[in-house]
C-alpha cells in the first residue's frame, strides 16, 4: 500500500498508509507556504509527527487523537507572513488512516 495524496489549488490533502514517507521536496523544491496542518484520525491514540526537512530534522507538528474525532490544527502564516516550510513525514511516524490537511497560501 502506499500514501494517497489528492492536490488541489491551495489544499493537499495525504491519506498515510502507515510506512510510507512523504517527501514534498520534489514537487515543491523551494517549500510550501503553509497557512494550516489539520490532523484527521481514524481512532483513539493516532499519531503523527512533521518534521523540517527530513527524517531526523526537528518535528514541529506532533499530535496525539484523544479520540477517532479529536482533530489537531496548527496555524502558520499569520497575517502577511510567507514563510515556506520544508515538510517532511516518516512513514513510522504516522498511523494508518490518519489524514492530513494542508492548507496553502
Amino acid at each position: 500500500m502506499a500514501n494517497t495524496i489528492t492536490k488541489g489549488d491551495h489544499t493537499i490533502n495525504i491519506l498515510f498508509d502507515g510506512a510510507t514517507a512523504w517527501d514534498p521536496i520534489a514537487d515543491y523544491p523551494a517549500g510550501l507556504c503553509v497557512e494550516s496542518l489539520e490532523m484527521k484520525p481514524t481512532a483513539t491514540d493516532d499519531l503523527i509527527s512533521v518534521r523540517e526537512d527530513d527524517a531526523s530534522g526537528i518535528s514541529f507538528f506532533n499530535e496525539k487523537a484523544a479520540t477517532a474525532y479529536d482533530n489537531k490544527i496548527k496555524y502558520f502564516n499569520t497575517e502577511k507572513s510567507e514563510k515556506r516550510f520544508r515538510l517532511y513525514i516518516v512513514g513510522n511516524e504516522v498511523s494508518t488512516g490518519v489524514i492530513l490537511i494542508i492548507e496553502l497560501k
